[in-house]
């Protein structure tokens, strides 16, 4: 086996496994970014809710 066809087979191997990642990383990495910015947010508007009146 010449070193060319090693690599070729290695990268398609490997190529499925990290589309995968990708498939699986994104929404997850979405999920939490919103979950983190709605907790920050939530967070925020009751601080200042609470601040508004004396």
């Amino acid at each position: 086996m010449e070193l060319e066809d090693a690599m070729i087979w290695g990268i398609v191997a490997t190529a499925p496994l990290f589309v995968l990642l990708l498939i699986i990383g994104t929404p997850l990495f979405l999920a939490l970014f919103l979950a983190l910015a709605g907790g920050v947010g939530t967070t925020i508007y009751v601080y200042r809710k609470r601040n508004a009146k004396p």
